[in-house]
């Protein structure tokens, strides 16, 4: 049995993991975006960051069958297993609202819409594919915390041999 104390304390340690990763995650993107300058109005310059620093999330749902997980993918884990509709909510709302609102912040989303119908159009197809990227990986990630549980429960009922 967790306690509320427990709980708190477990959630609070996955919000850092979750805020170093983005964090982590707009240092990548300021490198590479002052690097790759010609590239960054592409819609897919910030992904190679995403997958370098928020990739870790998505791995330690994913690969149940490492003999010795991380750290951080133990964290996970436990917090799935503690209270998975509370992990969901912070992948979701957390974690990858924070890299779409990074991401729009570099993107210039935020400042005065361009006057020319060609370049609003470009901006808005560059949305486009950042909303839908990151709405694909957030429902992964959500569908494998939620099947990380499931064999968890299913592994827990099978009786030893």
């Amino acid at each position: 049995m967790v306690s509320p104390e427990q709980k708190e304390n477990l959630f609070a340690t996955v919000a850092e993991l979750f805020d170093h990763s983005c964090i982590s995650f707009e240092e990548a993107t300021l490198e590479e975006s002052s690097r790759d300058a010609e590239t960054s109005g592409s819609g897919e310059w910030w992904v190679p960051a995403l997958e370098r620093t928020v990739g870790w999330v998505t791995a330690a749902v994913e690969k149940r069958e490492v003999a010795v997980p991380s750290p951080r993918a133990q964290i996970l884990r436990l917090a799935a297993l503690v209270d998975s509709d509370a992990l969901c909510w912070m992948a979701e709302k957390e974690l990858f609202g924070s890299v779409d609102d990074i991401v729009r912040k570099l993107e210039g989303d935020a400042s005065e819409p361009e006057p020319e119908a060609a370049a609003q159009g470009s901006k808005e197809q560059v949305h486009d594919f950042r909303s839908k990227l990151l709405e694909k990986r957030c429902r992964s990630l959500i569908l494998g915390i939620r099947q990380m549980l499931t064999a968890q429960f299913s592994e827990d009922s099978v009786p030893a041999s």
